[in-house]
Formats: structure tokens, sequence, C-alpha cells
């Protein structure tokens, strides 16, 4: 099974079935009757429309002579980038949250003391 991948470039999993599916010579056709589907799901995988369930992705995998990993390997990187994105922005906005109460607290502070005073 090989590995494909365009250097610096950020690929999902229906840029991965197509350039698989031109690399092993294959229409869209050809791949669908191989992998049990019509043409038109191959063209909506690779336009990213519609994606294959796990039977399919199996299927393909094999037709294709690629492993699974490849074909969804920057899928899934791409959706931890995502998700570690959300989280750092979420403890940001938590982090400034926090500082706006300390310093609200640091002021209520200061002006009950200089009312006692």
């Amino acid at each position: 099974m090989s590995n494909f991948n365009i250097p610096g470039e950020h690929m999902n999993l229906g840029d991965h079935i197509q350039q698989a599916r031109k690399k092993a010579q294959l229409s869209q056709e050809k791949l669908g009757d191989m992998v049990g589907v019509t043409r038109q799901t191959i063209s909506n995988w690779e336009l990213n429309i519609t994606t294959p369930d796990a039977n399919q992705l199996l299927a393909l995998s094999k037709a294709l002579q690629v492993s699974m990993d490849a074909l969804m390997e920057n899928d899934i990187q791409h959706l931890i980038e995502q998700k570690v994105n959300v989280v750092e922005t979420q403890v940001s906005k938590n982090n400034t949250l926090l500082l706006c109460i300390l310093i609200a607290l640091m002021v209520l502070f200061i002006l009950m003391f200089i009312m006692n005073a």
C-alpha cells in the first residue's frame, strides 16, 4: 500500500480519494463498480459533498491499494489542529475573564479599604 501527499498543502479525504484514483488510472465509474457505489457517489466523495462510511472506506482502500490511514491522514490531523485551536481560544477567553474578575476584586478591596480608613 502506498502513501501520498503534496508537501505543505492540506489535503482532505476527497482530495486523497481523487489523487489515488487518478494514480491508479481508474475512472470514477470503474472505482464505483469496484467499491459497489455509483460514479456520482465517487464524485460526491471527491468533492467532499458526502463521505464514505467505514465499510466503503475499507473497500476504497483495497481498490486503490492505499491504506485507510493514508486516505484520512491530513483530515484527522486537520481536525486535531482545529480542536486544539478551539481549546486554546477557550483557555485564552477564560484567562481574560479571570483577569477581569481579579482586577474587579482588587478595585473593590481598595475601595473598601479607602472607605474604612
